[in-house]
Order: C-alpha cells, then structure tokens, then sequence
C-alpha cells in the first residue's frame, strides 16, 4: 500500500467491480462516445461483474484512489485463475502464439486489463500503478509478467513499451467480438450502435487484419 499527496494505491476488492467496470466501458474501444481518434489507449473488452469478481478475488489486482473515487486500476491474475477467466489452460495460450507445445517459465502473473479515467489521463497513474504492483508481485515470487494488446491499439502498446515491456509473438484477433467473460449484452448493444452511425472504427476489413500481440516483462 502506497499513499502520496492524497492519493492511495492498494489491493482492488471484489466490491470494486462495478466501478472498474464504468472505467473499462468509458475507455472502450466499441463504446460510441469514446474518441478514438484522440491519442490515448482504449480497452479492448468489457467483462462482465462475475468476470471481473473473479480476478479481483484473486488478490493480485490494484487500483488508485483519490477521496475514495477510483481513478485507474491493473487487473492482474496468476496461472490457477487464467483457466476459470479466459477458458482455455496457460498452455493452450502458449500454443495458439507459438504454434506449438510449450509453457511459459517461471512464475506468471498475466495482465488482464488496465485503465485510467479519460480526465486524469496523463498524469503518470498508469505508470504508478504499474510500479507498486511490480512490487507487490515480486513479494509474492512472480518473476514474470505477460500481457496482451492488440495490434490498432497504438497508444497502449507505445506506453507498456516504454516501460520496458518486450513483444515476443502474436496471433490472430479471436473470430467475432466476443471474449471469454465479457458482458455480451453491453458489447451487443454498443456494436450495433456504432453500425448505425456506420463508424468506421467497426470496418470489417479491419478486424480482419487485426493481431493479438504478446508481451513480456521481468518483474
């Protein structure tokens, strides 16, 4: 736990779900008022509350408070809980990036998602809080950290590169819209949205192209 000039970083709790929630849908990239024109990263799903319970239940996610309001948060998760998340083992994501048989080494703690409300954007939080979980992980015997990104989000792969995180393979985008654990019913309606105002964020070549790509970083 880390407080300064007001602000607190700390363990996420399960309670916090929903709050999180309002970040990720804000900062989405299928969300209609999200300005994906203008140069900030953007989430690339929104999960469900049971999905997001789940992690947090795990322990190894934080957040950062100010006054008690959450301003941004790093949902992470280790190996026993990747399965029950994301539906397939640590191994079958090993295989679907490098095509072959394989697990990753060391202790793992995946990134599943990290956001920051869009007016307190640029004012370091990501990065805070990216620090004093590398903390947190590391006293818990992580040695290593994997996230994924995918390839149009420009601004979040620029930003975990200058942390000094490491692009090691990549796959290509899951067929549809839809992930393990996402709220469907939120995605469904925002979607169909962006159809009827044909918004180009939406072009279906563009899905097509796009990669899912894998990162590295040594706690």
């Amino acid at each position: 736990m880390e407080a300064a000039d007001d602000f607190l970083i700390e363990k996420c709790d399960e309670k916090d779900s929903e709050e999180i929630r309002e970040i990720s849908k804000a900062n989405n990239y299928f969300n209609p008022e999200y300005n994906n024109k203008k140069e900030t990263g953007f989430t690339g799903t929104v999960y469900s509350n049971e999905t997001v319970r789940k992690i947090l239940k795990r322990g190894f996610s934080f957040k950062l408070t100010f006054n008690g309001k959450i301003l941004g948060y790093i949902l992470g998760i280790d190996e026993n809980g990747y399965e029950e998340v994301y539906g397939e083992t640590p191994e079958e994501l090993h295989k679907s990036f490098f095509g072959k048989e394989g697990k990753f080494q060391g202790k793992i703690i995946y990134g599943c998602q990290a956001a920051v409300r869009q007016e307190f954007k640029g004012r370091g939080i990501a990065r805070e809080l990216f620090s004093c979980a590398r903390i947190e992980w590391k006293d818990k015997r992580f040695d290593t950290f994997y996230g994924e990104i995918a390839s149009h989000n420009k601004d979040s792969i620029s930003f975990w590169t200058h942390l000094g995180l490491k692009k090691i393979a990549e796959r290509k985008w899951p067929t549809g819209i839809y992930f393990k654990g996402c709220d469907e019913k939120w995605i469904k309606e925002n979607y169909e949205k962006l159809q009827a105002k044909k918004d180009k964020r939406i072009d279906e070549k563009l899905l097509s192209k796009l990669r899912i790509f894998l990162f590295k970083f040594d706690i």
